[in-house]
Formats: structure tokens, sequence, C-alpha cells
């Protein structure tokens, strides 16, 4: 084989190569990491375990609403010594966060991307035994999560 044939046959197989890898890296760019199922599952597992395990020591709750669930909670070692007030909220706008405000300060975001949430409060006469809450993060429902917490001092 000579030089001129061994730089042909090279360049042909570098033709080859580059035309069989550029599918390959649209289909890698195409591919979003983070709107994957099982992320828009962790992002809901990660808002159920916020929320229960704040929940649990409420010692009253105050707003009890389908969307948003405001409830206190014994002070936390701040300065004042007064009980927290901490509240859940969302839109009911599909795509938009769910957010949480502690003593009626600014939200803050606790995950992107909610299509649907949903808090049912569980009550006997004045007392609310638990709460079920359910959300979705992402488009996928397979990325659904659901709760039940009782909260651990109930007002009486």
């Amino acid at each position: 084989m000579s030089l001129v044939e061994l730089s042909v046959a090279m360049l042909i197989a570098a033709v080859l190569l580059a035309g069989m890898s550029a599918p390959l890296r649209i289909a890698l760019e195409a591919s979003d990491d983070d709107a994957t199922p099982e992320r828009a599952a962790l992002q809901s597992a990660k808002a159920v375990a916020d929320f229960a395990n704040e929940f649990q020591y409420a010692i009253d709750i105050t707003e009890q609403q389908p969307r948003s669930c405001t409830f206190t909670v014994a002070d936390r070692g701040d300065a004042d010594s007064a009980v927290e007030s901490i509240r859940y909220a969302w839109s009911n706008v599909p795509g938009a966060p769910l957010t949480r405000s502690v003593n009626g300060e600014d939200a803050a975001v606790v995950v992107e991307d909610v299509q649907t949430l949903q808090f049912s409060y569980y009550v006997t006469g004045d007392t609310v035994n638990y709460v079920r809450y359910w959300i979705q993060c992402g488009a996928d429902s397979r990325a659904a999560m659901e709760s039940i917490v009782r909260p651990m001092n109930p007002a009486e």
C-alpha cells in the first residue's frame, strides 16, 4: 500500500467517523438531564420531606387551604423566644414554584416546576389529626409524591 492510498483511506475514515458522531452529538444535546422523570421525582420527594420534617412539630395549624398550609412550631432557638409561623404555598399555576416563608418574611423557593399540589386536612372537632400532602414536579405524572403527616403536638 502506498502513502497516497494510506492517506486517502485515512481521509475516508475521518469523514465516516465525523458523519457517525454527528447524530450522537445531536442526541446528547437534546437530552436534558434536568427534565428527566427521575429528577422531577427527586424534586417532589424533597418537597414532601421538607414539609413533613417541619409539619410534624406543628403546635397549631392556622391556615388550611388546598394550595397552602400555615402552621406554628415552637421557638427554634432565635433571639425572640416566640413560636415560629411557617407557610408553604403554591399559586395553582402549573410550572410555578412551591414557596416557604417563616414569620411572614419573603418566601423562598422550595422546588421549581410544580404541576400539581394538594393539601387535604383530616380534622376531628377543631383538631387537625393529619395532613395529606400530594405534589408533582415536572410534567411526568410518575414524578408525583404523597405523604400523610401527623403533627406531634396538635393544639387541643
